[in-house]
């Protein structure tokens, strides 16, 4: 085969596991969301990858949306201030992950405190970037929420709608992509970001107040 897949969305407590198991097969890695129960899990993924010399990428399908990068490109970058993110789904532990990917994929991973906010099933990450710069990433449980984002620059603020993309075939792209060049096409700087953040979310010491990552 020319790559590999690790397809275990529920359980990526196993991912650690079943990434030692593929390496040695020698063929690039794909490790599906989320990437690691915890960041030192993520770091060991990458540690492990680095010493079989095997190239290892992560995303969630979020992170091809390619109407959220038409708008990036059409505000420019640099010129984002705040971000907000929106999604549903059946835990905050397994979807989580969605919102956090376009904030982070968008913003970058330079991120210094994360806040988690909890009101029933309606989830709050509220995060300080470096610069100044924030974003919030909103996870509704057992709601159909479509995955949406809004960007706020100095001059405005403008609205995107990710359903109506091709996430999961444009995934499938980015993934045959990585396997037919064997080159690591996602930051792992970002995904080790989403590992950080989402690990500080779960600790009680970010409900209500923020942690320094």
């Amino acid at each position: 085969c020319d790559g590999i897949v690790i397809l275990a969305p529920s359980n990526p407590e196993t991912h650690l596991e079943l990434t030692r198991l593929a390496l040695p097969l020698g063929r690039p890695l794909y490790v599906d969301k989320t990437f690691a129960p915890d960041y030192k899990t993520g770091a060991k993924i990458f540690a492990l990858a680095d010493k079989s010399r095997i190239p290892v990428i992560t995303s969630s399908a979020l992170r091809c949306c390619k109407s959220l990068d038409q708008l990036v490109a059409q505000l420019g970058k640099k010129n984002i201030r705040h971000m907000r993110a929106w999604g549903g789904g059946r835990s905050f532990e397994e979807y989580a992950i969605h919102p956090m990917e376009m904030v982070v994929s968008v913003m970058g991973p330079k991120i210094k405190r994360a806040m988690h906010l909890a009101d029933g099933p309606h989830h709050q990450i509220q995060l300080e970037f470096s610069g100044g710069r924030t974003a919030s990433a909103f996870v509704h449980i057992g709601s159909s929420c479509n995955f949406q984002a809004m960007i706020t620059t100095n001059e405005k603020t403008a609205h995107v709608d990710c359903n109506a993309d091709p996430l999961f075939r444009d995934l499938c792209s980015l993934i045959l992509d990585f396997f037919e060049t064997g080159k690591e096409i996602i930051d792992r700087e970002e995904s080790l970001a989403i590992c950080k953040v989402l690990d500080a979310a779960s600790r009680k010491q970010a409900i209500g107040r923020f942690l320094k990552l």
